[in-house]
Protein backbone atom coordinates (compact mmCIF):
# COMPACT_ATOMS: atom_id res chain seq x y z
CA UNK A 1 0.00 0.00 0.00
CA UNK A 2 1.40 3.86 -0.68
CA UNK A 3 1.94 5.83 2.46
CA UNK A 4 -0.45 9.08 1.68
CA UNK A 5 1.62 12.11 0.82
CA UNK A 6 0.42 15.50 2.59
CA UNK A 7 -0.02 19.18 1.83
CA UNK A 8 0.12 20.09 5.32
CA UNK A 9 0.67 17.62 7.94
CA UNK A 10 -0.08 18.59 12.10
CA UNK A 11 1.86 15.04 13.42
CA UNK A 12 1.41 14.70 17.08
CA UNK A 13 1.76 11.63 19.43
CA UNK A 14 0.00 10.92 22.86
CA UNK A 15 3.07 12.80 24.57
CA UNK A 16 3.52 15.59 22.03
CA UNK A 17 0.60 16.56 20.52
CA UNK A 18 -0.79 20.11 18.55
CA UNK A 19 -3.19 22.66 20.48
CA UNK A 20 -5.04 25.86 19.31
CA UNK A 21 -3.62 25.75 15.00
CA UNK A 22 -4.49 27.87 12.82
CA UNK A 23 -4.58 26.69 8.55
CA UNK A 24 -5.59 29.80 6.50
CA UNK A 25 -5.15 31.08 3.38
CA UNK A 26 -3.01 28.49 1.53
CA UNK A 27 -3.12 26.62 -1.85
CA UNK A 28 -2.66 23.33 -2.10
CA UNK A 29 -2.61 21.24 -5.35
CA UNK A 30 0.11 20.00 -7.19
CA UNK A 31 2.39 22.28 -9.14
CA UNK A 32 1.62 21.03 -12.83
CA UNK A 33 -1.48 19.57 -12.20
CA UNK A 34 -1.03 16.10 -13.84
CA UNK A 35 0.32 14.06 -10.85
CA UNK A 36 -2.17 11.36 -9.57
CA UNK A 37 -4.33 12.30 -6.74
CA UNK A 38 -4.34 8.62 -5.23
CA UNK A 39 -2.98 8.66 -1.86
CA UNK A 40 -2.62 12.42 -1.11
CA UNK A 41 -4.26 13.97 1.65
CA UNK A 42 -4.41 17.98 1.77
CA UNK A 43 -4.12 18.33 5.34
CA UNK A 44 -3.33 15.70 8.06
CA UNK A 45 -4.71 16.08 11.26
CA UNK A 46 -3.06 13.40 14.26
CA UNK A 47 -3.38 14.13 17.87
CA UNK A 48 -4.80 17.57 17.05
CA UNK A 49 -6.70 19.92 19.72
CA UNK A 50 -8.20 22.77 18.14
CA UNK A 51 -7.69 23.79 14.56
CA UNK A 52 -9.25 26.28 12.54
CA UNK A 53 -8.78 25.44 8.90
CA UNK A 54 -10.31 28.35 7.08
CA UNK A 55 -9.77 30.24 3.63
CA UNK A 56 -7.43 27.82 1.58
CA UNK A 57 -7.90 26.84 -1.72
CA UNK A 58 -7.46 22.93 -2.25
CA UNK A 59 -7.39 20.44 -5.06
CA UNK A 60 -11.01 18.62 -5.11
CA UNK A 61 -9.12 15.69 -5.33
CA UNK A 62 -7.76 14.93 -2.25
CA UNK A 63 -8.94 14.16 0.75
CA UNK A 64 -8.13 15.08 5.07
CA UNK A 65 -7.48 12.28 7.62
CA UNK A 66 -8.27 12.97 11.34
CA UNK A 67 -6.92 10.41 14.03
CA UNK A 68 -7.16 11.49 17.44
CA UNK A 69 -8.52 14.84 16.36
CA UNK A 70 -10.96 17.29 17.99
CA UNK A 71 -12.44 20.31 17.91
CA UNK A 72 -11.09 20.90 14.03
CA UNK A 73 -12.78 23.56 12.47
CA UNK A 74 -13.42 23.72 8.62
CA UNK A 75 -15.13 26.64 6.77
CA UNK A 76 -14.51 28.89 3.85
CA UNK A 77 -12.20 26.00 1.81
CA UNK A 78 -13.14 26.04 -1.78
CA UNK A 79 -11.22 24.05 -4.50
CA UNK A 80 -9.83 25.47 -7.77
CA UNK A 81 -13.05 25.93 -9.64
CA UNK A 82 -14.56 27.74 -6.48
CA UNK A 83 -16.65 24.93 -5.39
CA UNK A 84 -17.37 24.42 -1.49
CA UNK A 85 -19.54 21.59 -1.17
CA UNK A 86 -16.97 18.37 -0.92
CA UNK A 87 -15.63 20.81 2.09
CA UNK A 88 -18.99 20.90 3.53
CA UNK A 89 -18.68 17.00 2.98
CA UNK A 90 -16.04 16.64 4.54
CA UNK A 91 -16.86 18.65 7.51
CA UNK A 92 -20.17 16.76 7.93
CA UNK A 93 -18.49 13.35 7.89
CA UNK A 94 -16.18 14.91 10.29
CA UNK A 95 -18.77 15.84 13.06
CA UNK A 96 -20.05 12.34 12.16
CA UNK A 97 -17.37 10.79 13.50
CA UNK A 98 -16.66 12.92 16.46
CA UNK A 99 -19.85 12.12 17.48
CA UNK A 100 -19.90 8.26 17.22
Amino acid sequence: ALNPMYGILLWGNTNSSFQAVQIQGNSIRFTDDKASTNSVKAIGALHTTGALISHNIIHSGFDYQWVNATNINLFQNFDFTGEQEKFRQEFQQLEQHRNR
